[in-house]
Parts: structure tokens; sequence; C-alpha cells
């Protein structure tokens, strides 16, 4: 207590013990709508027109309308926005691409999926390179054609070496993809064992291949 010593008026504060009320942004917009790719029915926080375009992919048309609206508002300066992609469950096109790498013999050993669902998945392909036909590594590139000269010539995406089929190791082929591939994911239906990829092509002559949206594998093998 104070110590008054002579008659007056004093005023003296005492805290309430509440904390005042933080300031929370409210600013942070939400976009709901159809995109090529990306996650379905599930808000995504993209920081700028970049991130957007690797996340949901370039602007399709123009009737991309959640593209444009993200090409607005990230060109007006913009910053954090959540998408939220929309599909119809029930379509037949809502599914991941899918191709299905045979061992040698001939069974499934590694599927090849899309990222995310939709058509946008037809026009990846992968092709698988051994550097020699006993060896249990491998490498995958991830990848799309474009034409040069009247001809289809492969684009690398994305290129991941040294991989293989051992559940556990550093380079397994499932964990490597998944951890670091925008583009497509991986599982493998023989982690039990070091399967090989069949055939056992050089890098020279190995083999690119599509993957369909509108079926969940390709039965055909490489």
């Amino acid at each position: 207590m104070p110590a008054y010593l002579h008659p007056g008026v004093y005023l003296e504060e005492t805290g309430s013990g509440a904390r005042p009320v933080d300031a929370v942004a409210t600013s942070v917009t939400v976009f709901v709508g159809d995109a090529a790719r990306g996650p379905i029915a599930t808000p995504t926080l993209v920081h700028s027109q970049d991130n957007y375009q690797a996340v949901f992919g370039p602007l399709a048309s123009a009737t991309d309308t959640m593209g444009l609206a993200a090409a607005a508002f990230y060109g007006n300066g913009g910053k954090d926005a959540y998408f939220v992609r929309v599909a119809d469950p029930a379509a037949a096109n809502t599914k991941a691409a899918a191709l299905d790498l045979d061992g040698e013999t001939a069974t499934k050993v590694v599927t090849i999926l899309a990222s995310s669902e939709g058509a946008w998945g037809n026009a990846i392909l992968v092709r698988v390179r051994k550097p020699a036909a006993a060896d249990t590594s491998f490498a995958l590139d991830v990848g799309h054609t474009v034409k040069r000269n009247g001809a289809d010539v492969f684009v690398v995406d994305e290129a991941f070496p040294g991989l293989n089929l051992t559940a556990g190791d550093a380079r397994f082929a499932p964990s490597v993809v998944n951890t670091s591939s925008r583009l497509v994911r991986a599982t493998s239906a023989s982690s039990c064992c070091r399967a090989r990829l069949w055939p056992p092509t050089a890098p020279a002559t190995s083999r690119s291949r599509k993957r369909s949206a509108t079926a969940t594998t390709s039965a055909t093998g490489w």
C-alpha cells in the first residue's frame, strides 16, 4: 500500500489480472473451385502465384476460374490464401492415373500413381533406367514429351537415381519418391525382397510409359 502523507485525491491503479486480447489477422482469403490437379477437399495454404501453380497447376484455360482468381489475387499484392479444390467423387476421372511396373516374373512390383486425381496425370510419362542387367538398383525419371522437329522428345521433370526395392534401405523407391516428388507417388508390392524391374534394359534403350486416369492400373508390362 502506498503511504498517503496528507489529505487529497489520489489515483491508484491495480492490475485486473485479465490479459489483453491479441490482434489476429482477418485478411486471409479462401478460394473454392475446380482445378486441374491438387488435393481434393483439402484446404491448402498458398503464399504466391508460383506456389499455386506448383500445387494446382498452371492456368488451364480462359474458364479456369480458380486459376484466374489466384492470378488476380497475387497480381494485386495478395500474400497468404487458402485454396480448396472440389471435384465430384463419383466422376469417372476422379482418380489418380496409375501404371504398374512388372518384375522378372511378369508380376507387379511397383505402382506409380499421379500425386493427385484427375486427367492431368495422363500427360505424365515415367522411364526406368538400369545400369546393368543384374543390378537391383535403377533410376526413375518422371517427365513429359514435347515436339521437336516433328518428333516427340522426352523431357525429364524429376529424376530419382539409385533406387531399389529393398524395404528399409535409404534408397527404397517408394520412400524416396513419396518424400521428394511433386508429380507422382509410388507403392511397392514386393517390399519383402530384392525385386528387380524387367526387362534389364540399358539406359540408352529404356522406355517411357504413360498412365491412364480412367483406370486404376495399366495391366500391360514393360
